[in-house]
């Protein structure tokens, strides 16, 4: 994929997240998207407007990108236990995701797995996201996509 840590997202603008179907119609855009997909990574899965993927066309061996709704917003739901429970690379930090608090934190992948980005967030009036990056992609540039996260009901 050539990511350039020093030279943030080799990212492209776009609505990662359409539904072609029938082919007598246009793609439909999905309720889930990302607006900002790294080169070179295309639609690998979707499930109801609950998770999306994102597969490198390179390297299909490489970790998908994935977010997935977390249930609706409200309730007492917290971000936080995202990542209990889990080993982790590095401490879990506070960041600002849409203007929202998120937190970020490098997953441990032990010996027979890739270590894992953790992005956990709100979206702006919806509901918790998480969403895992392989490690081929930098904390920076994880959050550049974390901020162009779509979602409608």
């Amino acid at each position: 994929m050539g990511v350039d840590p020093g030279r943030g997202c080799p990212c492209r603008h776009r609505g990662a997240g359409r539904s072609g179907g029938d082919p007598r119609r246009p793609p439909q855009p999905l309720g889930l998207q990302f607006g900002l997909a790294p080169a070179g990574w295309s639609l690998g899965g979707y499930e109801e407007s609950r998770s999306l993927d994102l597969v490198s066309d390179i390297d299909p061996e490489q970790p998908p990108l994935r977010v997935s709704l977390q249930g609706p917003a409200g309730g007492g739901a917290t971000i936080d236990p995202f990542f209990e429970g889990r080993a982790l690379a590095g401490p879990v930090e506070p960041v600002t995701v849409q203007g929202l608090p998120a937190r970020i934190a490098l997953a441990d992948g032990g010996e027979s797995d890739p270590d894992t980005w953790l992005v956990a967030g709100q979206l702006p009036g919806g509901p918790l996201f998480l969403m895992p990056a392989p490690p081929v992609l930098t904390r920076e540039q994880v959050l550049e996509i974390a901020e162009q996260i779509t979602y409608t009901a």
